[in-house]
């Protein structure tokens, strides 16, 4: 599925958008619709700032491990049959997709 977007400059689209009554209402729905199930999981959940913390100590924790979380990663995906390349930079990661695309015959859609 690919979303059509318009040509025009950032800055006039969003000139264009603040005047258009339908979007500022989605967009207001969305705030209160967020804002809602936020509060809502904040009760469910209580003592929020704990398991803000929590997440903070499994950040830091996936983080400080991460090869060891993808070497483990890269296990179960090559006995799943896939295939796993560790690329050391940028470059060399999107010249191993360009390769990849290329040998697959992918096209732009």
């Amino acid at each position: 599925m690919s979303l059509k977007t318009s040509n025009l400059p950032f800055k006039q689209r969003v000139e264009h958008e603040v005047h258009n009554l339908i979007m500022r209402k989605a967009v207001v729905k969305a705030q209160e619709t967020i804002g809602a199930n936020r509060q809502r999981m904040v009760d469910e959940l209580g003592h929020w700032e704990e398991w803000r913390d929590l997440a903070k100590q499994i950040r830091n924790h996936v983080l400080a491990n991460l090869d060891a979380y993808l070497y483990q990663l890269s296990e179960k995906v090559l006995a799943n049959g896939g295939h796993v390349y560790f690329a050391e930079t940028a470059e060399q990661a999107a010249e191993y997709i360009r390769q990849v695309a290329l040998a697959k015959k992918a096209k732009k859609s």
